[in-house]
C-alpha cells in the first residue's frame, strides 16, 4: 500500500488498514465518504512512511534505554516515574536528527499541490496530527496522548518539522504510561500522521453523540468557544455547553461558558492565544441543531456512539475535523435496550440494591440465579419463560453481560405512577438514593414501556396455596406456620444432602443445617393450603429424566437443579415466604393499634421487634460459644494460630472449640462474602473473616458480645411491652391482640432469611460441580485456566459437557469480550433507563465544610488533597486527590495515581473529565479559586456523582515541604 493517501477518496476506493494509517487517519478518510458532511481534505502519512525513521532509532541507544525503562515501571515509585521521564526524552532528542528522504520530499509536495487544486479551493495552512494505530479506538482514546501542530505553512519544510513533532510524542511518557496501566504488552511505538487542511476557525468545538454525564443515548451534548478547538479539547476554556435532543432536536439545556480565552489562527502561520469574550453565545440553537444533525448522520454512518471535533469557518460552514469512538460510556446489551423514540424501560440493579453487590456477577453465577428466578416467577405468578419479554416482567436477567435488573417500569404500571411513593418507601429500607430517585420521577410516560399483568390475579390463580397460607396465618393459632417454615428447612436441606452424596460431596453436607429441628419434611397435608409435601431426591431426579428423555448415564448439575427447582421455589414460596410475610404483617397490625399514640410511644414499636433470633444470629452465637471454649482453655490464639489449626497446619483447637467450630463450617461453611455468585468462595475454602470475628470477641466484654446484645434487645423490648400495654389499657386498646401480633412477628418473621440461606446451598454444590467440571477442561487443553469457567453459563457448560467438540476458549473469549465492553465502568449505576439515561438524585446545596462543583465522572473516594501548578511541580502518591486548575495531555500519567481529580476550568467534553471518566476516577469540575479553596494534605471525600467535595479534615499545621520536582 501506498506511504500516502490522500482523502478525500475517490468513489468506489477500499479504505486503508487500521495498522497502515492509524485510528485517527481511518476515520478521517471514511467520514469523508459520508454525503452532507464536509470534512477538510489532506493526505496520511501511513506506518510504513516512518518505517526508515523507526530503523534510524533503533541504532540509537536511547531506544533500547527507553523501552528497558518501561520494563518494572511503577507509578508510586518516584524513581522510576523520573527515570521513564528522562529515557522518552532522550529518545525525543535523539529524533531531532530525523528528515524526509528525497523520495519523501518528492511523495510530500505532490500532495501539497493537489490541495491546492481541490475544489476546497487555495491552500494556507494544514494542521498536522498523530494517527497511531493505538489511538481514537473503541477500547482506549489515548485521549491528549499524541500531539497536533497547527497553522503549519503548507511548504515542504514547515509540514516536515511539524511531522517531526507529532512523531516525537510517540515517544513521550505519556504514551507508555496509558499503555502500562491499560495493560498493553507491546510497548514498541507505532505511528502514521495527518495532513489536513487548516480551518480559519471563528468558533469551534467538541460533539458527543450521547450525553457523557447521564449516559443518555438519546441526547448529544455539544462544547464550543470562539477560535479554533483546542482550548475546549485541552481544557484551557470553561466552554459554553449544549444539550440537544438527537431526535426532535430540542435544545434541552444549555449554560453560557466563561471562555477564559481563545486561540486563533496567526495570518502568517502559527496560533496566538487572546482573552476570550464571556458574555456571548459562540453558537445559536439553530446552529447547535444542524451540528446535531449532522453528528447523528456521522453516528449512523460509524454504528456506534463518537466523539467528534469540528469547526465552524469565517462563512459559518460547518466542518468535521476527527471522529472516534466514546471509549467511556455504559453499553447496555440489545436485550435491555429499547429503540429510539420509543418507551424508556426504568432498570433498577437488584444485586447492588438488595445484596449489595458493588461489581459484576460471574457468568455463571448469575445464570444461576436466572435458572432460579424463572422457576419462582412460574411458580408463582404463572409467568412461562417463553412468553418472556422485557415489557411484560418484574425482572430482566443477563447472564453474559452480569446483569439483573428490576423492571421499575413494569412495577409502576401494576400499582399506578402515582403511588410510587409507597413503593419509595419499601426501596428506601436497602438504599435511599434509589427511593428519592424513584419519588423525583415527574415523566408518568416511563410506564407506557410495560404491559400490564396483573400479578395478583396471577399469584391467586397460580399459588392460592401461598395466599392461604398468609391469611391462615393471621389467626391466633402460630403452630401451623411455624410447622411449615420448620418442614421447608427440613425438606429442602435434605434435597440438598441428597444431591451432595449423589455427587460425591457427602462431607460437605451435614445432617441438619442451622434452624433445623428434623432430618426430614413431616409431609403433612392440608385442605387447600400449600402444605409442604416434598418427594424424595429420588423421585425428582427419575421425574425430569424422563422429561428429558435420558433414562440412563450422570446427569450434569444443571439437569440436577432443573429437577428439584420446582420444588424448592413452590416450598420456599409456601413455607417461607409466607410465613415471613405473616410476621411482616404482624407488625404492620401493631403500628396500626398505635397510630394515634403520642410520637414517642410509636417510637417504642421497633423496640418490640429486638431480641429475635434468625439463621445468621445462630452464626454468631457459634462463634461466640467458640471464644468461650477458647477462654475455657485458656488458650486466646491470634488470627493466624487459628487459621493453622483450622487448616490443620499448626496445633490443634481444644477439643471443646474443635467441636464448635466443627458445627460452624456444617452449618454456614456454604456461606461467605459475595455468596449468591458461586465463582466467590465459601467460608469453607477461606475462613478468615470468621476468625477475625473469633479474635475481635476475645478482646470484648461478655456484655458486648452478640448474646449479650441480644439479651439486653430482649430486655429492652419488655420494657416497651409493658409501656405500649399500659398505653392500650388506657386508651380501650385490645392488650390481648397485642402481645399476640408480637409473638405471631417473633415466631414468623424470623425465617426471613431462611430461604437465602438454603438457597446458598445449592450454589454450593454448583460451585463444587463447576470447580470439577473446569479441572476436567483444563485437564483436557479445551481451557487456559480454571477460572474461565466463570464466563460461561451453566447451559453452555451442559452443553460443552455432552459435546467434546465444542470450542470452549472462542466461547470464553467471546464473553470476555462481552465484559470487557464495560470495562472502564468503576462505578456501576443503581437505577438507569433502557436508552442508557443514569438517574440520580437531583443535587442538593452545599452544606458547611462542602464544596459545589460539576459532576463530570462518577465515584466517591476518599483521599489527601495534592495541590499541583504543573504537572511535575512535586510528586503525586497513589491515593492523592489532584487538584489543578487546568489539565492538558501533560497531565495524563498523573491521572493513573491519582485516587480523584478537583479542577476550576474545563467542561465534560475537556481533557480531564475525558480522561477522568476513562481511568474510572472521580472528578469534579468548575470549582471557584480550587488551587486557593483546597492545601496539601486535607482530607476530602470526592463526590463525582453528585459534584461536591466534602472536606473531612484540615491540612495539618506542620505539613512536609515538598521540593519543585525538575
Amino acid at each position: 500500500m501506498a506511504s500516502i493517501i490522500a482523502f478525500p477518496g475517490a468513489g468506489g476506493t477500499a479504505a486503508p488498514g487500521l495498522g497502515h494509517v492509524g485510528g485517527k487517519g481511518m476515520s478521517l478518510w471514511r467520514m469523508s465518504t459520508v454525503p452532507g458532511c464536509t470534512v477538510p481534505d489532506g493526505f496520511l502519512l501511513t506506518t510504513s512512511f516512518f518505517e526508515q525513521w523507526f530503523g534510524t532509532l533503533r541504532e540509537q541507544p536511547a531506544w533500547q534505554a527507553m523501552l528497558d525503562t518501561c520494563q518494572g515501571y511503577d507509578p508510586e515509585d518516584e524513581g522510576k516515574v523520573q527515570a521513564l521521564h528522562e529515557a522518552c526524552e532522550a529518545a525525543k532528542v535523539a529524533s531531532k536528527v530525523l528528515a524526509f528522504d528525497a523520495q519523501q520530499r518528492i511523495a510530500v509536495a505532490g500532495a501539497l499541490e493537489a490541495m491546492q487544486e481541490s475544489p476546497q479551493g487555495p491552500l494556507s495552512f494544514v494542521a498536522v496530527r498523530s494517527s497511531s494505530p493505538e489511538e481514537d479506538l473503541a477500547g482506549m482514546s489515548f485521549a491528549g496522548g499524541y500531539e497536533t501542530v497547527l497553522g503549519v505553512k503548507a511548504q515542504v519544510e514547515a509540514v516536515q518539522e511539524a511531522v517531526k513533532h507529532v512523531f516525537a510524542s510517540c515517544l513521550d511518557e505519556r504514551v507508555f504510561v496509558y499503555k502500562i496501566s491499560h495493560g498493553i504488552s507491546d510497548l514498541t511505538p507505532k505511528i502514521a500522521a495527518v495532513v489536513q487542511r487548516q480551518v480559519a476557525a471563528r468558533v469551534a468545538g467538541v460533539a458527543f453523540a450521547l450525553d457523557p454525564i447521564s449516559n443518555c443515548y438519546d441526547w448529544a451534548t455539544v462544547t464550543t468557544n470562539f477560535g479554533l478547538g483546542e482550548t475546549v479539547v485541552s481544557g484551557q476554556c470553561s466552554p459554553d455547553y449544549f444539550v440537544v435532543h438527537k431526535h426532535t432536536k430540542a435544545v434541552i439545556k444549555k449554560e453560557l461558558g466563561k471562555k477564559e480565552t481563545a486561540v486563533w489562527l496567526g495570518e502568517d502561520g502559527g496560533v496566538y492565544e487572546q482573552a476570550g469574550d464571556a458574555a456571548q453565545w459562540t453558537l445559536s440553537d439553530e446552529e447547535v441543531r444542524m451540528v446535531t444533525s449532522q453528528l447523528v448522520a456521522l453516528e449512523r454512518f460509524y454504528g456506534h456512539p463518537i466523539d467528534t471535533e469540528f469547526a465552524l469557518d469565517g462563512q459559518r460552514r460547518l466542518m468535521w475535523l476527527q471522529a472516534r469512538p466514546i471509549t467511556t460510556h455504559i453499553e447496555l446489551p440489545p436485550q435491555l435496550t429499547t429503540a429510539a423514540g420509543h418507551p424508556e424501560v426504568l432498570w433498577i440493579d437488584i444485586m447492588q440494591v438488595v445484596q449489595g453487590f458493588t461489581e459484576l456477577l460471574s457468568v455463571t453465577g448469575l445464570s444461576f440465579l436466572h435458572t432460579l428466578f424463572t422457576d419462582l416467577l412460574n411458580t408463582a405468578f404463572g409467568l412461562r419463560p417463553h412468553n418472556a419479554t422485557i415489557h411484560n416482567r418484574p425482572f430482566t436477567c443477563m447472564p453474559e453481560s452480569g446483569q439483573l435488573y428490576m423492571n421499575g417500569s413494569f412495577i409502576m404500571r401494576l400499582i399506578g405512577f402515582n403511588n410510587r411513593d409507597g413503593w419509595a418507601d419499601k426501596i428506601e429500607l436497602m438504599d435511599f438514593n434509589v427511593a428519592k430517585v424513584i419519588r423525583e420521577l415527574e415523566d408518568a410516560s416511563i410506564v407506557k414501556s410495560a404491559n400490564l399483568v396483573p400479578l395478583p390475579l396471577c399469584l391467586a390463580w397460580n399459588s392460592p396455596g401461598l395466599l392461604f397460607n398468609v391469611l391462615s396465618s393471621r389467626r391466633s393459632d402460630l403452630d401451623g406456620p411455624t410447622q411449615r417454615a420448620k418442614d421447608t428447612h427440613a425438606g429442602l436441606w435434605g434435597i440438598a444432602r441428597d444431591l451432595f452424596q449423589m455427587r460425591g460431596h457427602g462431607g460437605l453436607c451435614s445432617a441438619m443445617g442451622a434452624f433445623q429441628e428434623a432430618e426430614r419434611a413431616s409431609n403433612t397435608s392440608g385442605w387447600i393450603s400449600g402444605h409442604i409435601v416434598i418427594p424424595t431426591t429420588e423421585a425428582l431426579i427419575a421425574e425430569h429424566r424422563a422429561k428429558i428423555a435420558k433414562v440412563e448415564g450422570e446427569l450434569h448439575v444443571l439437569d440436577l437443579l432443573e429437577a428439584v427447582f420446582p420444588t424448592l421455589a413452590k416450598n420456599l414460596l409456601y413455607g417461607l415466604v409466607a410465613t415471613t410475610v405473616s410476621g411482616g404483617l404482624a407488625i404492620k397490625n401493631v403500628n396500626g393499634m398505635f397510630a394515634k399514640a403520642p410520637a414517642d410511644l410509636q417510637a417504642l414499636v421497633e423496640d418490640v421487634t429486638k431480641g429475635s433470633s434468625f439463621v445468621t444470629t445462630v452464626l454468631s452465637d457459634l462463634l461466640e460459644d467458640m471464644v468461650d471454649a477458647l477462654e475455657e482453655s485458656g488458650n486466646t490464639l491470634s488470627l493466624d494460630q487459628l487459621l493453622a489449626a483450622v487448616k490443620g497446619e499448626g496445633p490443634d483447637l481444644p477439643e471443646k472449640a474443635q467441636h464448635v467450630w466443627k458445627l460452624v463450617i456444617d452449618q454456614f461453611g456454604h456461606r461467605g462474602v459475595g455468596e449468591l455468585d458461586m465463582s466467590q468462595p465459601r467460608y469453607r475454602d477461606d475462613p478468615t473473616m470468621l476468625l477475625d470475628q473469633v479474635v475481635a470477641f476475645l478482646s470484648m466484654d461478655k456484655s458486648t458480645r452478640p448474646k449479650g446484645l441480644a439479651a439486653q434487645a430482649r430486655l429492652q423490648r419488655d420494657v416497651a411491652m409493658e409501656s405500649l400495654s399500659k398505653w392500650l389499657a388506657e386508651n380501650r386498646g385490645d392488650v390481648a391482640e397485642f402481645r399476640r401480633q408480637v409473638e405471631r412477628y417473633h415466631a414468623h418473621f424470623r425465617y426471613r432469611e431462611s430461604g437465602k440461606y438454603l438457597i446458598i446451598k445449592f450454589v454450593e454444590l454448583a460451585r463444587l460441580e463447576t470447580l470439577r467440571q473446569a479441572e476436567a477442561l483444563l485437564q483436557a487443553g479445551r481451557i487456559d485456566k480454571v477460572e474461565d469457567v466463570w464466563l460461561l453459563t451453566l447451559d453452555d457448560l451442559r452443553r460443552i459437557d455432552r459435546d467434546s467438540s465444542a470450542d470452549v476458549r472462542a466461547l470464553v473469549a467471546e464473553r470476555r469480550a462481552t465484559r470487557q465492553k464495560n470495562a472502564q465502568v468503576k462505578s456501576w449505576p443503581k437505577v438507569l433507563t433502557s436508552r442508557g439515561r443514569v438517574l440520580r438524585p437531583r443535587p442538593r446545596e452545599a452544606k458547611e465544610g462542602e464544596v459545589l462543583g460539576h459532576a463530570v465522572s462518577p465515584g466517591v473516594v476518599q483521599g489527601r488533597i495534592k495541590v499541583l501548578s504543573h504537572p511535575r511541580e512535586k510528586p503525586l502518591l497513589t491515593g492523592e486527590i489532584l487538584v489543578a486548575k487546568a489539565t492538558d495531555p501533560g497531565w495524563t500519567p498523573l491521572f493513573v495515581p491519582a485516587a480523584g481529580i478537583l479542577l476550576e476550568v474545563g467542561g465534560a467534553l475537556q481533557h480531564g473529565a475525558l480522561v477522568a471518566r476513562e481511568f474510572g476516577k472521580p472528578c469534579v469540575s468548575g470549582i471557584e479559586n480550587v488551587r486557593e479553596q483546597f492545601q496539601d494534605g486535607m482530607l476530602v471525600e470526592v463526590n463525582g456523582t453528585d459534584g461536591i467535595v466534602k472536606i473531612l479534615e484540615q491540612a495539618p499545621v506542620s505539613a512536609d515541604i515538598v521540593v519543585e520536582r525538575k
